[in-house]
């Protein structure tokens, strides 16, 4: 991975804070070819991370960029997607209406 252009803020003992000034402890991101963030997760310390969702996003990505189309809440590799547009997103929901 080449360089990130990213600020980090830190407090006086050198904990990674957000600017609204929460401690963060841990975080994954999903950055993209072009130095993009496309996903961020920051937690502090009683709350965990859940590497499937992560690699849910990877998936979700993915498809978007080889085939343009938006995928809904909870939508796994090989799962029905939709175009970003009124018809599409209605026609997904009638669809899809059983699995909501």
């Amino acid at each position: 991975m080449g360089a990130l252009d990213a600020t980090v803020i830190t407090d006086d003992e050198q904990r990674e804070t957000s600017v609204d000034g929460d401690i963060t402890l841990r975080g994954s991101f999903l950055i993209d070819e072009d130095g993009v963030v496309r996903h961020e997760l920051r937690n502090d310390e009683p709350l965990g991370r859940n590497i499937d969702d992560m690699l849910r996003m990877v998936d979700v990505l993915a498809h978007h960029q080889e085939f343009g189309d938006v995928c809904p809440v909870g939508w796994q590799k090989g799962d029905d997607a939709m175009q970003d547009n009124p018809e599409s997103v209605a026609n997904y929901l009638s669809k899809n209406a059983d699995k909501l």
